[in-house]
């Protein structure tokens, strides 16, 4: 596999109301830093959905660009590495077979997959064009976060390897069809509900789903 582009981007704004926002990304042309709270120099304007330990590292895979810029045509020049804010641009790697909990080695730094991505409305505005997180979601092509497990210097085309896969193997593409589906396999919720390497939010949300299930007799 090529090496991931890694990418990080100062306060931005945007428009048309010059909202504060971390969206626009440039590729590294130096080593930096990835420590619990993400990449030195990457901004995150509102901290209660963005960042954090749980969302330090943004990765969104490059194979899904053509078929945005297909399905949203307006916009398709705006479709490019690093357009989705995330912080890792790679071919290779796709929700279908990474897991919560596998482990990769990025440069110096040891990263766990943490939790599926779960777009906002600035993706909206981001790209000018309504309907894009919802698609998004729909499609499961979000991409997905990363908590540090040890920090490292990462250097421009340091590669990155999977060193360990979770055994319960629940991807990013099946997590996100829990949450879709309205028939959706109650104990593979369940699963996730008491997964420790799934972030909390996540957790409590297929809890909530559990019991809520449970009070119908369903499942």
């Amino acid at each position: 596999m090529t090496p991931p582009r890694i990418l990080v981007g100062g306060p931005g704004e945007l428009p048309p109301d010059r909202h504060p926002t971390g969206f626009y990304k440039q590729e590294v042309q130096a080593p930096c830093w990835l420590g619990p709270e993400g990449l030195d120099g990457d901004h995150h304007a509102d901290r209660r959905v963005h960042g954090g330990p749980e969302r330090a590292v943004n990765h969104y895979p490059a194979e899904h660009l053509p078929g945005w810029a297909h399905q949203f045509p307006v916009a398709a020049g705006r479709f490019v590495p690093g357009a989705f804010g995330e912080n890792l641009s790679t071919e290779g790697w796709l929700e279908t077979g990474v897991a919560v909990g596998d482990r990769f080695r990025l440069g110096a730094a040891l990263i766990e997959v943490a939790q599926p991505r779960l777009p906002c409305w600035k993706v909206d505005r981001r790209f000018d064009v309504e309907g894009m997180a919802r698609a998004m979601v729909e499609t499961g092509r979000t991409g997905w976060l990363y908590r540090v497990i040890e920090p490292g210097t990462v250097e421009p085309g340091a590669t990155l390897e999977r060193c360990s896969v979770h055994p319960q193997r629940l991807t990013i593409d099946e997590l996100w069809g829990l949450h879709r589906e309205p028939r959706a396999d109650r104990q593979r919720m369940a699963l996730a509900a008491e997964m420790p390497e799934l972030a909390a939010a996540w957790r409590e949300r297929f809890r909530q789903r559990v019991a809520w299930l449970e009070r119908q007799g369903r499942g």
